[in-house]
C-alpha cells in the first residue's frame, strides 16, 4: 500500500489517483481544512462530489480511470491510501 499526503487548491482540479489497468480500491481522507470536491478533470465545487473536513471515505476506482481533487478553499492536503 502506498499512502501519500497531497496538496489541493481552490482554482484547479488536482490529480490524486493515476489511470492504471486495474481497478483500485482507494481510502481518502480530507485534511484541507474545509470540505473537498472529487470527480473527473472538470471537478468542481458545484460538480464534485463532497467529502467534508476531516472526513474520509473508501472509493473504488474503475480500470482506466483517474481521480481529481478541488478544494473550497484556498489550500490544504488530502491523504491518499491506494494499492502500490
Amino acid at each position: 500500500m502506498i499512502s501519500e499526503s497531497i496538496a489541493v487548491n481552490n482554482s484547479t482540479p488536482t490529480k490524486i489517483i493515476d489511470s492504471v489497468n486495474f481497478h483500485q480500491q482507494i481510502y481518502v481522507h480530507n485534511e484541507h481544512g474545509s470540505a473537498i470536491y472529487l470527480g473527473g478533470s472538470n471537478d468542481t465545487t458545484s460538480t464534485g462530489f463532497e467529502l467534508a473536513n476531516n472526513s474520509s471515505t473508501t472509493m473504488r476506482i474503475p480500470q482506466d480511470n483517474e481521480l481529481y481533487c478541488i478544494g473550497s478553499s484556498e489550500s490544504g492536503n488530502v491523504i491518499v491510501v491506494r494499492p502500490d
